[in-house]
């Protein structure tokens, strides 16, 4: 192999840290190659939404489009090149739904909580070998993850923004002559042929605009994490008046649309499904009872605990407020055990 070939270049890369792995084989040990299916799976589905390809000869482990995985333990290295393709910003989605898509199947199988670093940086990778400042990189933001998410680096979402075409003023008049047609004002020929021009551009770039802003999640004062109770689904991209004209678009002329994602899962049975996972880790956990109380290291061990699955409460109340999605809420208080002084959860 030459030393050209043995050159780093630029990758997407996410580093991820599994927490509890250890504890849960131990207390799982039939569930083992379940866990293990659940990480190839996820990459399994983003191997055929990236490559978009019909044969399954492709190895599980490098596929078109170079998306590789590394798993070490309850360690997960999820990259892929950056390409300078027409399609890049769809690759680029891509491979943050299939990160995402680990993280959510790690808590909604098995329970396991996740944290991790995203980035876009310099890697050489191949079956042997991980190397490269990219990976120091991302180890790095995974280390700095204080609550159980995937924080996304400060350069990442400049980058891919990048890739965007600035559409607002054509989707702001298409929005409109779509809203006219909804209360039965036809379209006069300029407007139909203004249409026929700018749709599919412009429905392609709000998509992966809106679809960046439902992956790349930012609230309250903590650094952009990436949202792995993401909907991708057109009604939520594009609001069903937009998205109801370009479905009646796609099913005449299907190829216009076919780069867009999408997706059809049942996103309420999603957010049900965190909704017991969180009242369950906050139920058997988000308190001292079952500790002895007089070890001050049992004591901070489990703060951090607590910590981690208070966030992941407030990650899933914001969820379901953004989408006044009643049947996901619940009751819960903050309270404190005071005979050591710490904050605690209790579920109403």
């Amino acid at each position: 192999m030459t030393a050209q070939m043995n050159k780093t270049q630029k990758y997407y890369i996410a580093y991820m840290d599994i927490l509890g792995y250890k504890e849960y084989l131990k207390n799982n040990p039939d569930k083992a190659q379940e866990y293990l299916n659940t990480i190839l799976d996820a990459v399994e589905r983003a191997k055929i939404s990236v490559s978009n390809f019909e044969s399954k000869t492709m190895p599980m482990y490098q596929m078109d489009g170079g998306l590789r995985l590394k798993i070490f333990s309850d360690n997960i290295l999820l990259c892929m090149p950056v390409g300078n393709g027409k399609d890049e910003i769809r690759r680029a989605i891509v491979f943050l739904i299939a990160v995402a898509s680990i993280q959510r199947g790690m808590v909604l199988q098995h329970g396991l909580i996740t944290r991790g670093g995203i980035i876009f940086g310099e890697l050489f990778i191949n079956e042997d070998i991980v190397f490269g400042q990219g990976l120091i990189d991302a180890v790095s933001l995974e280390a700095k993850a204080e609550y159980p998410c995937i924080i996304v680096s400060d350069e990442l979402p400049k980058k891919l923004h990048s890739l965007l075409s600035d559409v607002t003023e054509q989707y702001n008049k298409i929005r409109t002559l779509i809203q006219n047609q909804e209360q039965h004002v036809d379209f006069s020929s300029e407007e139909k042929k203004y249409l026929d021009d700018n749709l599919v551009n412009v429905a392609k770039q709000v998509y992966y605009y809106r679809s960046l802003q439902e992956l790349m999640l930012h609230f309250d004062k903590e650094p952009i994490f990436l949202n792995y109770l993401f909907d991708l689904s057109f009604t939520n991209l594009f609001g069903i008046v937009f998205e109801n004209y370009v479905a009646q678009i796609a099913k005449n002329e299907p190829k216009k649309f076919k780069d867009l994602i999408g997706t059809n899962e049942d996103y309420a049975s999603i957010l049900l499904a965190h909704k017991d996972i969180v009242i369950n880790k906050a139920v058997t956990y988000c308190h001292y009872c079952d500790i002895d109380k007089s070890n001050a290291l049992l004591i901070a061990a489990r703060e951090k605990v607590i910590r981690k699955y208070i966030w992941m409460l407030r990650f899933h109340i914001h969820m379901c407020e953004r989408l006044n999605f009643k049947q996901g809420m619940f009751a819960f208080r903050f309270g404190c055990d005071l005979d050591v002084l710490r904050q605690i959860v209790e579920i109403i």
